[in-house]
């Protein structure tokens, strides 16, 4: 993978963390075929005031997310289980769906 005129080796079980606007080149071994999952972040502000969380745990996320321009890691956290677990509590929407995936999402983080 190029990203930003270099290059990075891509292994099995790595992932890759791509920010808005950051130039990559994706080139594949015809030998060496990969798994390609990707997924969008975005967010709206409901300016529904919660109380349940402190109010500039919102803004901090939403940093923590702006400061990445790129990251190449090995998934030693198994994080891909838990992407695969989010995208199933989203499917099925059982009750307490919604506590289960801000637990997912914390544990990503």
């Amino acid at each position: 993978m190029e990203i930003n005129s270099r290059s990075y080796y891509i292994y099995p079980n790595d992932y890759c963390i791509i920010g808005p606007g950051i130039y990559h080149e994706q080139k594949v071994n015809s030998l060496n075929p990969i798994i390609k999952h990707s997924f969008r972040i975005g967010y709206t502000f409901l300016h529904m005031p919660e109380g349940f969380f402190p109010n500039e745990e919102d803004n901090m996320i939403i940093d923590i997310f702006k400061g990445i321009d790129f990251f190449v890691a090995s998934d030693s956290y198994n994080n891909f289980e838990l992407s695969y677990e989010m995208w199933n509590e989203l499917k099925s929407k059982q009750i307490g769906y919604y506590s289960k995936m801000q637990t997912l999402f914390l544990i990503l983080l």
